[in-house]
């Protein structure tokens, strides 16, 4: 599955840089500087059990625990020499539970100078250190017995599997598209490293004596989940996504992701094997995420609200959609107002207003039709090629309205249009009405005059003069009746 954040902000000149390199960086060290790690690890433990070291160290612990009840009754009583590999196994995975021990052993204090088998174990336990430092993991990855500033940077880039990287790429790719491109590259990094800081300082307060190594991305991770959660909780997000087979556009809440991720880490936690990943450490890094977030939110203003808003030509195509689903199961009512929302977001989106007439005509007797007629021929009346749709809708009105309440302007319009074609009898028609019905409009005088010169540029003298009587008889103190007086003396 595919989910892809979209923004007005991305494209290929602006890609969220930082979030790419990111995933390239963590992608790169898995496959190449940690290639051969668990070669390497099994080398390790494997000169661990056949040297003789794991019988030395295993026996003390045995004895260090010995009446504790930490192992198995059976266990304490068998002698060390008897033991076998499976037996040596068994207590090596109890010892590196006990992370006390383990840091004691490491630092020389469980068997120190003094003990007999100090000079058989050093040197075995020297070889096992170095074979260990082998290991990308055991060197870099953040052991709190052993803290360093180096580790505590590096640990974020190294992963304990496949699946466990795969995880982290996939919330660290929608999450921090989000937060980089809404929030700015600078503030973005900043909280995905401050977020792996606080996360591996949240693992070391509770793991003072650990000598196992953190590591992953994941924390933070948390980090930029809890600062996305908190800055972007609210806010619906447009996304790609395909399943293959199929993919779409949808808006999910932003919030949504959080759970999602808690749920991704319950099922790393329960069903993702051992691994040396603490998901202790996450809830560290998001509740400082979180806090961070907040803080730019309150006080630092680093957030653009609408970078992953929906543009308006996005949300027309969207809200087509919407109106062709409620048009196809003949939901009239519900079409008609999307078909208004996209109107409102474009003035002079054909489809809305022809499919907005088409609904309204069912009903003519409501004002709306003639709102909807008007707005479509309004349209329709500047493009030469609009002619004919044109006429054709504006005849179908007449023909449907009881009676027509087309403003007069937009019918002045009209006959100018239809006196320069083959409609011109509709002109006539127009201001005839007009003037039955209001004979005291400013541009009727004009208007008779330019429909007796289209006759006349026709051939028609009969209906060119007819209109020019009409001018004379009506509005005989016309500038445009004296014009009239002219034309009709050349005609005749």
């Amino acid at each position: 599955m595919l989910i892809i954040p979209l923004s007005g902000k991305i494209s290929w000149r602006n890609p969220p840089l930082v979030t790419c390199c990111m995933i390239a960086l963590n992608v790169l060290v898995f496959l190449g500087i940690q290639s051969g790690d668990e070669k390497r690890y099994e080398k390790a433990l494997t000169y661990y059990f056949e040297s003789g070291l794991a019988r030395i160290e295993l026996a003390r612990y045995v004895e260090h625990v010995r009446g504790t009840g930490t192992l198995p009754g059976r266990l304490e009583r068998l002698n060390p020499e008897s033991w076998s590999l499976v037996t040596l196994q068994h207590l090596y995975i109890i010892m590196n539970r006990d992370d006390r021990f383990q840091k004691s052993l490491a630092l020389g204090r469980v068997i120190g100078p003094e003990d007999p088998e100090y000079d058989i174990w050093k040197p075995l336990r020297d070889r096992y250190d170095e074979d260990l430092s082998r290991v990308v993991f055991m060197r870099y990855g953040f052991r709190p017995a052993f803290a360093s500033a180096l580790t505590a940077f590096t640990h974020m880039f190294l992963h304990g599997g496949i699946g466990h990287l795969i995880g982290n790429m996939v919330f660290l790719w929608l999450a921090g598209c989000v937060l980089e491109l809404g929030c700015g590259r600078l503030y973005y990094t900043g909280l995905y490293l401050l977020g792996g800081l606080i996360a591996v300082g949240c693992f070391a307060l509770f793991n003072a004596d650990s000598v196992a190594p953190l590591v992953g991305a994941s924390g933070a991770i948390s980090g930029l989940i809890g600062a996305y959660t908190v800055t972007y909780g609210r806010r619906k997000i447009r996304v790609f996504y395909s399943l293959g087979f199929y993919f779409n556009y949808t808006r999910l809440p932003a919030v949504l992701l959080l759970p999602v991720w808690i749920g991704n880490e319950l099922v790393m936690l329960f069903f993702g094997g051992a691994s040396q990943v603490a998901y202790l450490a996450h809830v560290g890094g998001l509740l400082g995420g979180a806090l961070i977030g907040l803080v730019n939110v309150r006080y630092l203003g680093w957030r653009d609200d609408e970078v992953f808003g929906e543009k308006a030509g996005d949300r027309i195509r969207s809200l087509t959609e919407k109106a062709q689903e409620c048009m196809k199961k003949v939901d009239l009512e519900g079409a008609r107002p999307v078909f208004r929302q996209i109107l409102e977001l474009d003035p002079e989106n054909r489809y809305a207003m022809a499919s907005l007439y088409q609904i309204d005509k069912l009903t003519p007797g409501q004002v709306r039709f003639h709102d909807t007629a008007s707005r479509l021929l309004m349209h329709l009346l500047p493009l030469e090629q609009d002619r004919e749709e044109l006429h054709r809708v504006y005849m179908e009105y007449v023909r449907i309205a009881r009676p027509p309440r087309l403003p007069s302007s937009l019918l002045f319009r009209l006959c100018t249009v239809f006196s320069g074609g083959p409609h011109i009898g509709e002109s006539e028609k127009i201001l005839a009405a007009l003037l039955k019905t209001s004979p005291g409009l400013k541009r009727l005088p004009p208007s008779l005059l330019n429909l007796a010169r289209a006759y006349g540029r026709q051939g028609n003298n009969a209906k060119a003069g007819r209109c020019l009587k009409i001018l004379r008889r009506v509005y005989p103190d016309s500038p445009e009746a004296r014009m009239a007086a002219d034309m009709l003396k050349k005609l005749t």
